[in-house]
């Protein structure tokens, strides 16, 4: 007999692993997996039995007490044989128990009447005995189960819909004759695969399944299908967990139901181009335009590549309606889009936006070069004659302009500078095209000597000279770079005048760097400088296009010269001023963020940046016992933080700190803020020269 607890429940955990019933899983009443398991066991409405090795039932649940009659938990009386039940061949059934087979046998159990049954087995051995576990499902039910998993192996058999199964790790289980007619694929390429080699960027899709089934049973969305020739199917997929208990990835079930739905999509882009669409001449309309047109912007912004809106409107048209009607004006408006197209490329963007308005977007950087030919071949192609009816007609075009980053940032505003172009170009006598300029571009903007004419009348500058503060790696007195200023050389060390901040004062300041490389620092080491500038400066177009100029003239010397901007500017930046110092470190121009740890709240954007140089505010710059040690937690942190983010460089200001120290917690290099210690060119180019030799 079975003395001990434990050995039934290995018992029965055997059993429940042979029938798959029930899980071993946690419940709500605090059951932990083995108790559970028994628990739902001991009352499962299957019959179960423990046996010796003469079937003398040593163990009964409630369910099979009933059908033999013997009293829940009298394990010890209970002595009746299973043999004398047994109403089929008694030999039969003794061999299969004896046997390895892992398959059920139909029996007929005599108890208070014939019953039909298929029997499953567990054998195990307990105190040098063997035993068996078995349990009962009546045959009858067995034939309704099995009725039912016929119904649902037709439905997936014949379902016109591509069903597929899967486990928790989105292997395939099995496919239906409908998925193999959809890819294009037999079952067994598919069996054994995972859905990274069915969809295309499946492990986004795979993520975004998982942490759905997480809180619910079911998830939808639209995937790409990999076919057997490499082609991609638009498709609704739908997921069902077929088995939510499941805790461990290979025993989970999910159902997965794929939809065709190319034609669905063909419909949903027809009914979109219509309504994009220009009923009369077939281009894109006005809403069409803004949609691309917003969409290219964004890509451009986020890529650092250019973008050029042609502004184009056809010169008297107006005087040709009234004068010959509105169905040969439509004719004319026809051919020019016609014109238009035969002109541009399959990749440029063509909108007719009003009515004799149209827009052309050209993605990418283009030299001016290459925008002016393409202005001039519209402006050539839409002045000749339009021979209408027998009759020539004549109708020329103005032309407008405007370029990302050159002449706006703003998508807006790059729209009304191409509008302010074509106006330009109406004024200046039509049939033309005109490159939107400003008041300050009448002389040419990458000359030094035009940007310092530029300056206020009342800035009181006698001459401007250059002053460099160098800064030191740790440790030791070699330069590693400077922090300069354009300062008037009367009053060294002063901020300079009221009014002469301005974009051309930040063009001369940069100017004077590059002719500093270019001319005077030619032969030495070259070391990069960082010079303050003001956000709002870096988003004038003037300023944009001058860097975009020296960039083109001077590609060797960009990576040198480092904009330096003040933690709260960026904290109070809008989001174009982050996408504009994008765009500039695209160009290759560095990046410096000055007085870092001024506050605990500025640095959320850190992450969002990529700077060369970080200059941490005095605050958090003095000794250890000078700072509670909140804030040298913070500054610890901070400091890791920076040098984490591709090892940027850091400088401590304003500090007279022993070396050791600073090294202690990461800063690289030093310069002593305190007192001016500004030097003049030619002393700058002195010390590098003796740190060189």
């Amino acid at each position: 007999m079975l003395e001990n607890d434990d050995a039934i429940t290995n018992a029965l955990l055997g059993l429940a692993k042979v029938t798959g019933v029930p899980r071993t899983t946690k419940s709500d009443d605090g059951f932990d997996g083995v108790g559970f398991a028994v628990k739902s066991l001991l009352h499962s409405p299957l019959p179960l039995l423990v046996t010796d090795e003469r079937l003398c039932i040593c163990y009964a649940n409630q369910a099979a007490t009933s059908i033999i009659n013997l009293l829940r938990g009298q394990r010890e009386q209970s002595i009746l044989s299973l043999g004398k039940c047994i109403a089929s061949p008694y030999g039969d059934f003794i061999r299969w128990l004896q046997g390895d087979s892992a398959s059920g046998l139909e029996i007929r159990l005599m108890i208070t009447h014939p019953n039909d049954f298929v029997v499953y087995k567990h054998a195990f051995e307990y105190a040098g005995k063997l035993y068996y576990a078995l349990a009962f499902c009546s045959r009858d039910n067995l034939l309704f189960l099995n009725r039912e998993l016929n119904i649902y192996q037709a439905a997936f058999k014949y379902a016109r819909q591509a069903i597929f199964i899967t486990d928790g790790n989105g292997i395939v289980i099995s496919v239906n004759p409908g998925f193999c007619e959809l890819s294009g694929l037999a079952d067994r390429e598919v069996v054994g695969r995972s859905m990274e080699q069915l969809f295309n960027r499946s492990d986004m899709l795979q993520r975004a399944i998982n942490d759905t089934l997480v809180d619910a049973t079911f998830w939808e969305g639209r995937v790409l299908v990999r076919d057997l020739t490499g082609q991609h199917i638009h498709a609704q997929l739908k997921v069902v967990d077929a088995d939510p208990e499941a805790t461990n990835p290979d025993e989970a079930v999910r159902i997965c139901i794929l939809e065709n739905i190319e034609a669905q999509m063909a419909r949903e882009n027809a009914l979109k181009r219509s309504a994009e669409t220009d009923s009369l001449t077939g281009l894109y309309n006005r809403a069409g335009f803004d949609r691309y047109f917003m969409e290219s912007f964004s890509e451009a912004q986020r890529t650092g590549e250019g973008l050029t809106l042609l502004f184009a409107d056809l010169d008297n048209f107006k005087a040709l309606n009234d004068n010959f009607g509105h169905a040969l004006g439509d004719q004319v408006l026809v051919h020019v889009s016609q014109r238009l197209q035969h002109n541009l490329k399959k990749a440029d963007f063509i909108a007719r936006i009003g009515g004799d308005e149209f827009v052309v977007v050209l993605n990418g950087s283009l030299s001016d070069t290459a925008k002016n030919i393409v202005a001039s071949k519209l402006v050539t192609s839409l002045g000749l004659p339009y021979l209408l009816q027998g009759t020539t007609y004549h109708c020329s075009v103005s032309i407008g302009i405007s370029s990302y980053p050159d002449d706006a940032i703003h998508a807006k505003a790059l729209m009304n500078t191409a509008d302010q172009a074509m106006y330009q170009a109406k004024e200046s006598g039509r049939n033309q095209f005109c490159v939107y300029q400003t008041a300050s571009q009448a002389d040419d903007l990458s000359s030094d000597a035009s940007v310092a004419l530029a300056l206020p009348d009342n800035a009181g500058l006698d001459q401007l000279s250059l002053r460099f503060s160098p800064y030191y790696a740790i440790g030791s007195q070699q330069v590693a770079g400077a922090l300069v200023s354009l300062q008037p050389q009367a009053t060294l060390n002063s901020a300079l005048p009221e009014g002469a901040e301005s974009t051309e004062m930040t063009m001369l300041k940069l100017s004077e760097l590059f002719a500093y490389f270019d001319r005077k620092a030619a032969d030495i080491v070259r070391l990069p400088l960082t010079i303050a500038v003001k956000p709002a400066h870096l988003m004038a177009p003037d300023v944009v296009r001058f860097m975009k100029a020296k960039q083109q003239t001077y590609p060797d010397l960009v990576e040198l010269i480092w904009l330096q901007l003040t933690a709260q500017d960026i904290r109070d930046a809008q989001p174009d001023l982050i996408a504009q110092l994008g765009y500039l470190s695209g160009l290759g121009y560095g990046l410096a963020v000055e007085g870092i740890g001024e506050s605990l709240s500025l640095h959320s954007w850190l992450s969002e940046l990529n700077f060369n140089l970080a200059i941490l505010s005095s605050d958090i710059c003095q000794p250890g016992d000078a700072l509670t040690a909140t804030v040298q937690t913070w500054r610890a942190a901070l400091c890791s933080f920076l040098h984490h983010m591709n090892s940027r460089m850091l400088v401590a200001t304003g500090t007279d700190m022993a070396g050791n120290e600073l090294a202690e917690w990461g800063v690289d290099y030093w310069y002593q803020a305190l007192t001016p210690a500004s030097v003049d060119t030619e002393a700058y180019i002195a010390l590098l020269t003796q740190q060189s030799s």
